[in-house]
């Protein structure tokens, strides 16, 4: 009895030592969340986030979704912030209500306890995986890609709540499945389509679906929809007019962006010692689990005194006491794959040596329900697939969970799932900590940002590297001495520099980001600027990079009336950051001659395409 509350005990400990260690580390995430800025995808994100309404074109609705966090305080920082609270609070939820799914599902009583709790909030580090793009490079600022991630947690949760009968709880359910399917349809509409289907399969399966219940979900996805398109478009019939036309524009740019580019398989190119970490990681996952289910004394114990040597890990790593560095990989995220591998081992296991026991259809329903989501996730990505979808890995954590099947499912069935949960912070640490070493498209680690910066039309500030403090304070100088306001349009020419105009509080023309590099960069930025007034145009200010690797055709003005030699002088020639390419471009700031809205007339002749 004493050895065996010693093990208890021991157990108990390091859950809270763990749950210490994921709020320990939250914090440090949400101190760090006024560092660094990428003048690309996050530019983009951030001009729709701050006035979406200057862009209704658009696949994507995130920035209306995320448009009030940001109004809250006008602040980066804070959006950041928001992201990473909201995304560990619908983890830590999901995670409970499948406990409680499990716990009905075995006809126990469900109660949340302190334990189940801490559990939960372990369990749930792995969801700020969302804030490193494709496990690799630091990227916390809300986007499509977040917005998609807490559509599916909304509806993960609903699934775990939902019922064929109906009940508080499971109209509750069937409420949050049609919001978690409407919220995928304003980040990613393919990820909403692939979330039905996926959310139906699950219910079939477990002998959950009925007609009834489900007419909850279809009306409120689509009474939210409905209202949305109405506030937003002025009528749903216009909002399914501009909605086409913007999977129109986006198929111009390359195949992956066309419906047969979207259902799509990718290939997986893993190294021989990435295997044999991932083939190693799956079984010592696996061995762990398992021995939490002996009744010896030394086993149960060197478990206990492992997962300790994890916690102590996680503290070292996320402290800094400990580095762990290594080259980025392609793939590297599939390393959290063995949290699901191991979990299916754990249950042939539980299946071979108990003769008695029963495959539960609702433990295989969530089990395919959930590590399905990540691909879900990624549906509508130009990028692999199978890089992107780890950064949802949480959801193979909580697959783990449904198929572990403890003998005795009770309130403290969580000691079985705890060296999955363990594990599961430990690589969160590792993945993160790694990929603040890399911000996105930022050669310097993320303390490196330590010169303070005004961003936007307001009084916020980031901390950046010095390297891009000094363009953008050279750039803010060019534009003010030249008579430069907050909230003057700006049409940016250079293909990859969006992130500049937030920065000085300009208004992007056209798109938030007027994309370069792609084969048909230069007819989508066409498409966009074809649907601005040509007051706004004329009266634009423009930024160029006449020799940068992005930059859009000179000439594009030239279909409205517009000649850039003649309508425009140079106010200010400056040096692009280091950041996305290892060189520095020149860059010119244009302002309208005072004369060059005598151009309207001329822009508003019927528009020919120039080469």
């Amino acid at each position: 009895m004493n050895k065996t509350r010693a093990i208890t005990g021991a157990e108990t400990l390091a859950l809270a030592m763990a749950a210490i260690a994921t709020i320990a580390f939250t914090g440090k995430l949400l101190m760090r969340s006024d560092l660094g800025f990428d003048f690309t995808d996050e530019g983009l994100y951030l001009n729709w986030i701050s006035h979406p309404s200057n862009f209704k074109i658009a696949v994507t609705q995130f920035g209306y979704i995320y448009h009030p966090l940001y109004a809250l305080g006008s602040s980066v920082a804070l959006l950041r912030q928001s992201n990473v609270l909201i995304s560990l609070f619908l983890a830590m939820t999901a995670c409970v209500c499948l406990l409680r799914r499990r716990a009905l599902d075995a006809g126990t009583q469900f109660t949340l306890s302190l334990p189940l709790l801490g559990f939960s909030i372990v369990a749930a580090s792995t969801s700020l995986l969302i804030l490193v793009f494709a496990s690799s490079l630091w990227f916390p600022t809300p986007s499509y890609n977040s917005l998609t991630f807490h559509a599916l947690l909304v509806a993960a949760i609903g699934f775990c709540l939902a019922e064929a009968r109906p009940s508080r709880s499971s109209v509750a359910g069937w409420l949050l499945i049609g919001t978690g399917g409407f919220l995928a349809f304003m980040g990613k509409p393919t990820s909403a389509v692939v979330l039905g289907v996926v959310t139906l399969s699950g219910l079939v399966i477990s002998q959950r679906l009925s007609l009834r219940m489900i007419a909850i979900a279809v009306a409120t996805s689509g009474l939210l929809l409905g209202t949305y398109a109405w506030l937003v478009g002025g009528s749903i019939e216009q909002f399914i007019l501009e909605l086409r036309q913007s999977v129109d524009a986006s198929s111009i740019l390359e195949s992956k962006y066309t419906i047969s580019g979207v259902f799509r398989f990718d290939e997986i190119n893993l190294a021989l010692d990435e295997i044999c970490i991932l083939v190693t990681l799956t079984l010592w996952i696996a061995v762990l689990t398992l021995s939490t289910y002996s009744s010896r004394f030394a086993v149960r114990s060197t478990a206990a005194v492992v997962l300790w040597i994890l916690i102590a890990a996680a503290f070292a790593l996320s402290t800094g006491i400990f580095r762990l560095r290594f080259q980025v990989r392609d793939f590297q995220g599939l390393q959290l794959l063995p949290l699901f591998l191991a979990s299916i081992i754990c249950f042939a296991t539980d299946c071979v040596f108990r003769v008695s026991a029963t495959v539960s259809r609702q433990q295989v329903a969530s089990a395919v329900f959930f590590v399905l989501l990540p691909f879900a996730f990624a549906a509508g990505t130009t990028n692999n697939y199978w890089q992107v979808a780890p950064s949802t890995a949480f959801f193979f954590t909580l697959s783990g969970f449904s198929l572990i099947g403890a003998r005795n499912w009770g309130q403290s069935s969580w000691r079985h799932l705890l060296p999955m949960a363990i594990f599961s912070l430990v690589m969160t640490i590792v993945i993160v900590e790694h990929g603040m070493e890399h911000p996105y498209r930022d050669p310097n680690p993320l303390t490196s940002s330590t010169v303070p910066v005004k961003m936007g039309r307001a009084d916020d500030m980031l901390r950046l590297n010095p390297n891009f403090a000094t363009y953008l304070e050279a750039l803010r100088q060019v534009s003010s001495k030249a008579g430069f306001q907050a909230g003057t349009p700006v049409i940016d020419l250079t293909g990859h520099y969006p992130g500049s105009l937030y920065a000085i509080g300009a208004k992007p023309v056209g798109a938030a980001w007027l994309i370069g590099g792609y084969p048909g960069s230069n007819n989508l930025a066409t498409f966009n600027l074809d649907l601005v007034a040509c007051q706004e145009l004329v009266r634009s200010w423009v930024l160029i990079e006449p020799d940068g690797p992005l930059r859009l055709s000179m000439n594009l003005l030239q279909r409205y009336g517009i000649d850039l030699q003649r309508d425009f002088e140079i106010v200010g020639t400056l040096k692009a950051p280091i950041g996305a390419f290892p060189n520095s471009y020149k860059q010119e700031l244009l302002k309208p001659k005072p004369d060059s809205r005598e151009a309207v007339s001329a822009c508003e002749k019927p528009r020919f395409a120039v080469n």
